[in-house]
């Protein structure tokens, strides 16, 4: 019997709210593929070549919860989290930047295409300034990072000690992040709530080529009837 049934209650809710985050950011990214757009991620080419034609849930990879695959071949890695607290004691933090710095040691990882995005459903003025800088690193006429950037990079790096110096370069060449309210209203095509609840069962694997109907593809469904 659960000691503590209003800590269960609460780890459950809060389990159901992450599954919930998941299904709308992988339906999000469907959608773009499904309606030939690129995904508006700020550090992805605003053209053809960041059109999603796959999208994975729960993959092998060290990111494992979203799998990305765009059209010029990159690859988009994301965690989803509902919500942390950013700083060294965060234990969320901690494991996410612990998945990227293994991801950042997997020979495949291409540096110049491939992304690891951390996508999370409240912001923070900490993240927010860690998300700039991430943005920032990538881009050569950024400038310099402001007060609140480089503290944020400080922490981001400081929870990575096992990381080399051409490891950390790594991860900030593919690192980024955005926020993803639940409610959120920029995606190009409709996804009714079947086809989120569908994208969210573990494993599955949507081949957006299949179907252009604006709900979820035939393998998704197909797979979990």
């Amino acid at each position: 019997m659960d000691s503590n049934p209003a800590l269960g209650a609460l780890g459950g809710a809060a389990d159901e709210a992450g599954a919930e985050l998941r299904a709308s950011v992988a339906a999000w990214a469907v959608a773009y593929g499904l309606a030939g757009r690129p995904l508006p991620l700020k550090s992805l080419p605003e053209d053809e070549s960041a059109i999603p034609v796959a999208v994975r849930l729960e993959t092998d990879f060290p990111v494992d919860d979203i799998q990305v695959d765009l059209k010029g071949g990159s690859r988009v890695f994301v965690q989803v989290k509902t919500r942390l607290s950013f700083g060294s004691r965060d234990p969320i933090l901690r494991s996410v930047l612990g998945q990227f710095a293994r991801a950042s040691k997997v020979s495949s990882l291409d540096r110049h295409k491939d992304r690891l995005v951390l996508a999370v459903g409240r912001s923070t003025r900490e993240l927010d300034s860690l998300f700039s800088a991430l943005i920032r690193a990538k881009n050569s006429l950024g400038g310099r990072p402001s007060a609140r950037e480089r503290r944020a990079l400080s922490v981001f790096d400081g929870l990575m000690p096992e990381l080399d110096a051409a490891e950390r370069a790594v991860v900030h060449a593919v690192a980024c992040g955005f926020v993803f309210p639940q409610q959120r209203t920029d995606s190009p095509v409709g996804l009714g709530s079947r086809g989120r609840r569908a994208c969210s069962r573990a494993s599955c694997f949507a081949r957006i080529e299949d179907d252009r109907s604006g709900t979820c593809c035939p393998a998704v469904r197909s797979a979990h009837r």
